[in-house]
């Protein structure tokens, strides 16, 4: 009985010892899936900040852009207003010119004194006395044919 009671002590002592490896391995094992994950972590921690810089960096870059794209757009659209604005002055200058007489007078001088010339014939015919009592034939024929001479009548 003795020796099984020392069987069974050393069988609990070899158990003991056993669960201690067990317990050591286990511990050094959970050390390593912990130093694991801790590095995981740090990776990911580091591939996130790195994604976050990305992003915000072409955002930035995009936002730039975008400014410079609607500040260009702006310059153009002022210098098309600009040209809008300066082709209705001109506008308005030309029309107020052509119903200015003194202007178009001072411009066109020979043009004006013809006019005048014809008003003055105009006004004098208009005024003079019939020539047809005087028995004179004043019809004038259409451009083909010749035109007709007064006759003195006998």
């Amino acid at each position: 009985m003795a020796e099984r009671a020392d069987n069974l002590q050393q069988s609990i002592e070899e158990t003991r010892h056993d669960m201690e490896e067990t317990r050591a391995s286990m511990t050094e094992k959970l050390e390593l899936l912990e130093e694991r994950v801790r590095e995981t972590l740090e990776e990911t921690k580091s591939a996130v900040e790195d994604i976050v810089e990305n992003v915000r960096d072409t955002v930035d870059e995009t936002v730039g852009v975008v400014k410079e794209t609607v500040e260009g757009t702006k310059s153009t659209v002022e210098d098309i207003v600009e040209n809008v604005k300066g082709t209705m002055d001109d506008t308005v200058t030309t029309v107020k010119q052509t119903f200015d007489l003194s202007y178009q007078a001072n411009q066109h001088p020979w043009l004006f004194f013809g006019g005048a010339c014809y008003s003055v014939a105009s006004s004098v015919a208009s005024c003079s006395p019939s020539l047809e009592p005087m028995g004179m034939n004043t019809k004038v024929m259409t451009k083909t044919s010749l035109i007709e001479r007064p006759l003195p009548v006998k």
